[in-house]
């Protein structure tokens, strides 16, 4: 049976970024919507996370790291996600079915950087989660 594919949206929002050449100092954060908590299913899966940057300054743009740009903690028990060539990030898993949820912490990082001088550049980070989800069922 082929992996079920999870798709998750990075969205980093760099309204509120600048860079002031004079200075060479950032001010501000990207705002993210990131899903807090990606449920995932038992079974084979393809987690690839996209990046949709918005708002970025006129003159920078915005994209994965070569590497770490999703970084799970030691806890993950699967290979490292992995940048591909279009850009997004993917791993593959095949979660068990626990008898509860078992969440997994990892990193969203993003890198802008100038057009014109690639050595002006800033990272950012976000912190969500991926839910393995559990076999029994609940009622809230």
């Amino acid at each position: 049976m082929p992996p079920t594919n999870v798709p998750v949206s990075v969205v980093a929002n760099f309204s509120g970024v600048s860079y002031d050449p004079s200075t060479n100092q950032w001010s501000g954060d990207p705002t993210w919507n990131v899903p807090a908590k990606t449920a995932v299913r038992a079974g084979s899966n393809t987690i690839q996370w996209t990046l949709r940057p918005a708002a970025v300054p006129q003159g920078f743009v915005v994209s994965f790291p070569a590497s770490l740009g999703i970084a799970f903690g030691t806890d993950w028990p699967y290979d490292d996600p992995g940048k591909q060539t279009d850009g997004t990030y993917t791993v593959n898993d095949t979660f068990t079915q626990p008898p509860a949820s078992v969440d997994y912490e990892y990193t969203v990082n993003v890198v802008i950087t100038s057009e014109a001088n690639t050595t002006i550049s800033k990272g950012f980070s976000y912190d969500p989660d991926i839910e393995n989800e559990g076999g029994s069922l609940s009622i809230e």
